[in-house]
């Protein structure tokens, strides 16, 4: 496993213990992005890739900015806070807490379809 991937692992695995959350609750917390599965591959140590869109959604759950949580792992590329990408991710994760119910909702389905026509724009 690499060292960015572990060092998430830990700082996940901590939050959970020290908030007494369940997967499915901490999960949640991670807009669409993240599931129970994907986290589970990070928990069980099978985790090899994730992406940036996946990184944003465990800062979300753990409720630190994409810039922190990335540095704090030391993702290579993505620490870079200066970034378009994590100004974005980072403004997206506010707003997304500011709101509640169908207002959330609706915000989050959005970001979900910009972060699919981003990856859909990287693979061409």
């Amino acid at each position: 496993m690499r060292q960015d991937i572990r060092a998430l692992q830990r700082i996940v695995i901590d939050h959970l213990r020290e908030n007494k959350l369940t997967q499915e609750e901490f999960a949640s917390r991670g807009g669409p992005e993240l599931t129970r599965g994907k986290l589970g591959y990070l928990i069980n140590g099978n985790a090899t890739t994730i992406d940036i869109a996946l990184l944003a959604a465990y800062a979300q759950a753990l409720r630190i900015p994409f810039s922190t949580l990335a540095a704090r792992i030391d993702v290579i590329g993505a620490t870079a806070a200066t970034s378009r990408e994590a100004q974005l991710l980072a403004e997206a994760q506010s707003v997304s807490e500011q709101l509640e119910g169908t207002q959330k909702d609706i915000f989050l389905d959005a970001m979900e379809q910009a972060v699919e026509r981003a990856k859909a724009s990287l693979r061409a």
